[in-house]
């Protein structure tokens, strides 16, 4: 397998989340390739189950394919935050208001590491309790949904729910979805 090697690494274009990188990798002792990574901070999402057995998901805008998607909360892990975990708490409240419960982290995983240079961390959160109005990001407007455990699976299978991340989430936390809540 080849040996790539970074030779140099030139900003494209910023803003306050997101850098694009030109970075030029060698192979071997060949030329010269150029290649664009985003530089994005890492984030988390959260399988999210309320106190009554249900999951809470959010419909929201996304701008990449200009359409509405079901997906599980979660967000960027900021400068403010202790751990992913503290991360995962923090964005669970501010977009849907609900608090409290059973915290598993269920591992982290590249996002896209074709082009991406950041990871998403993943929790499963049982027994959870709304306890407040969300605090949405300006540029944030969601619907919050709730749906019975095996509902949502099903969702997964059919394209219902069909952002590739939400879905990785869902599987990975599919085995203790099948302990605690008697799935097939």
């Amino acid at each position: 397998m080849a040996d790539w090697r970074i030779q140099a690494r030139t900003p494209v274009a910023r803003t306050d989340f997101i850098t694009l990188y030109k970075d030029s990798y060698r192979k071997n002792n060949s030329e010269d390739a150029a290649f664009y990574v985003l530089d994005l901070p890492n984030w988390v999402n959260i399988v999210a189950i309320t106190a009554e057995g249900r999951v809470i998901l959010v419909r929201q805008f996304r701008f990449g394919s200009r359409r509405k998607h079901l997906e599980i909360p979660g967000g960027a892990i900021d400068g403010s935050d202790a751990s992913p975990l503290s991360a995962a708490r923090r964005e669970l409240k501010e977009e849907t208001g609900y608090t409290g419960g059973s915290w598993t982290h269920l591992g982290a995983c590249w996002a896209n590491p074709a082009i991406q240079n950041n990871r998403c961390h993943t929790f499963l959160a049982t027994g959870l309790t709304h306890t407040q109005q969300p605090q949405w990001d300006r540029h944030e407007e969601m619907e919050i949904v709730t749906f019975p455990v095996q509902d949502v699976m099903d969702m997964v299978y059919s394209g219902r729910i069909n952002h590739a991340i939400i879905i990785a989430a869902l599987m990975k936390a599919q085995p203790l979805l099948r302990t605690q809540f008697l799935l097939p």
